[in-house]
């Protein structure tokens, strides 16, 4: 491990000096194949570091790994990477080495695959393990994406999969160990969608704090075929693109709906005929849309959506002079519901408890704000 010249047995060309973190060969008796991490130096053209760091899941030519770098200046910084690895079972797959830092660390979750996450630290010559940890649910997590904002040092993932369950509301935020797929809204405004269309395949949008902390997880598209395959920090923007087969997501415009400052083609076809790229962008101060600027479809202090619905449905709160009462009446005029809410404040309800029918959502001090909601 400590030889970093280049091999000449047509060896993996392993290279750990300096107590650098490093792991041999992990088993994979599935696809017999690793992921592998190198550093070389960009001035001399020397190899200083090179470890697998999982088995890996390869099929053709699809990505299935991704990094970023930041630099701390000084030959130091942090490299993050995520990966696709699959269930470890017995002496069939080698789990990837779990190594707990702040406040997430997660076993593998279920199904055939889930996504890795790993932070090492770089200091010169010398490279280790932060933390690493597996991310998903029961289903089937493949496709992901990371990065970090230089600033703040948010480390954001955005990927795809399937996901048969979720987190509950009462356990947002929390490591799952049921085999549900991990949702949080921690600042309680953000954008969010939960679950909308079963175990189809999905985009995720997740986001950790410095220590690891989760502050934003949600499902993100519509349909039966949607991933995302790239995210990329600018500021106070982040943008994710993917693909779909469908609708990407129930809300497609610009910040002016009325303008032709935007492309927004919906796909043609179906699963099976086809899939077009998509394209998001959401602001991370408040981890809200930005170019879906919701309040500018007609109603200033709220809006209702998907409207109708037969799952669930959002109740989105625009700019209030002072907290309001949010209150829903059924078709004969009983009051069912009666909470609290504030400005850009987001709630999500499960439309199953609701009984097919008309409801009214109003704001107590304003009948004007009123919206009928039809549940299927």
């Amino acid at each position: 491990f400590a030889d970093c010249n280049e091999p000449s047995n047509g060896t993996c060309p392993f290279c750990a000096g300096n107590n650098s973190w490093s792991h041999t060969w992990f088993q994979n008796q599935i696809y017999h194949t690793n992921y592998f991490l190198a550093k070389l130096n960009w001035e001399s053209g020397n190899l200083d570091w090179c470890t697998y760091i999982g088995p890996a899941h390869l099929e053709g030519d699809i990505k299935y790994l991704d990094m970023r770098v930041i630099s701390n200046g000084s030959e130091s910084g942090d490299l993050l990477v995520s990966t696709m690895n699959l269930e470890p079972s017995g002496n069939n797959v080698e789990s990837i080495p779990l190594q707990n830092f702040g406040n997430y660390n997660q076993s593998f979750g279920g199904g055939e695959t889930d996504n890795g996450l790993y932070w090492f630290t770089i200091q010169g010559l010398s490279h280790q393990l932060k933390w690493c940890s597996y991310f998903g649910g029961s289903g089937d997590e493949d496709i992901a994406s990371i990065d970090i904002d230089p600033v703040s040092r948010i480390i954001y993932v955005a990927g795809g999969g399937t996901k048969p369950s979720i987190q509950t509301s009462t356990n947002y935020c929390s490591v799952p160990t049921n085999g549900d797929f991990p949702i949080c809204n921690s600042g309680g405004t953000s954008y969010m969608e939960t679950d909308i269309d079963g175990d189809n395949q999905r985009t995720y949008i997740a986001s950790f704090s410095p220590d690891l902390t989760p502050k934003w997880i949600t499902e993100f598209g519509h349909g039966n075929g949607n991933a995302s395959t790239g995210l990329s920090i600018s500021n106070d923007k982040l943008f994710v693109i993917g693909y779909s087969s469908e609708d990407w997501t129930e809300w497609e415009y610009d910040t002016d709906p009325l303008s032709t400052d935007h492309y927004l083609v919906r796909p043609d076809g179906g699963p099976g005929f086809g899939y077009d790229a998509c394209i998001a962008r959401f602001g991370t101060s408040q981890l809200v849309k930005v170019e879906e600027d919701l309040f500018a479809l007609g109603n200033s202090d709220m809006l209702v959506y998907p409207n109708p619905t037969s799952a669930t449905f959002n109740i989105a709160i625009g700019q209030l002079v002072k907290s309001e009462t949010l209150v829903i009446y059924n078709a004969i005029g009983e009051l069912i519901y009666s909470q609290k809410v504030y400005s850009h404040q987001q709630l999500h309800f499960d439309a199953e408890k609701f009984s097919s029918g008309i409801y009214v959502i109003a704001l107590n001090s304003n009948p004007n704000s009123s919206v009928k909601l039809i549940v299927n």
